[in-house]
């Protein structure tokens, strides 16, 4: 229920997001999923397509996924379920990333569109006085 929530108010953002010079058209906006037994990369492509057609959709091995989900302080737990079903449990956020690939900021739900764009502006300000 989180996720197209969350990649709807990506999808709305994205406007005014690439407005921002320092995000503009080489800023990426990524969904990945912790579920690679059953997210394939052309299942991914298409239901991130729906939010956005610039949206990036990845998934991993599953130690790729446990790397990347510890250096974001996020977490996500394979449940076993009924009749041999599972579902994968986890946090939900945004990780705002620079481009050196430090980790700035982290949203979680409820979120808006107005609040992805604003903590984007946040981040970078933050970003730029690191620089200087």
């Amino acid at each position: 229920d989180i996720c197209p929530t969350t990649l709807t108010s990506m999808g709305k953002a994205e406007p005014e997001l690439r407005s921002i010079p320092d995000f503009g058209e080489t800023g990426q906006l990524i969904f990945v999923s912790v579920d690679p037994n059953r997210d394939t990369a052309s299942l991914l492509r298409t239901y991130a397509s729906h939010f956005s057609p610039n949206m990036r959709a990845i998934t991993g091995a599953l130690n790729e996924l446990q790397i990347l989900t510890k250096s974001v302080g996020a977490i996500f737990l394979k449940v076993d379920t009924d009749f041999g079903e599972y579902s994968v449990d986890h946090s939900a956020g945004l990780f705002f990333i620079s481009p050196e690939g430090l980790l700035f900021s982290v949203l979680t739900p409820p979120l808006t569109d107005r609040d992805i764009i604003q903590r984007l502006r946040e981040a970078l300000e933050a970003h730029a006085r690191l620089l200087n």
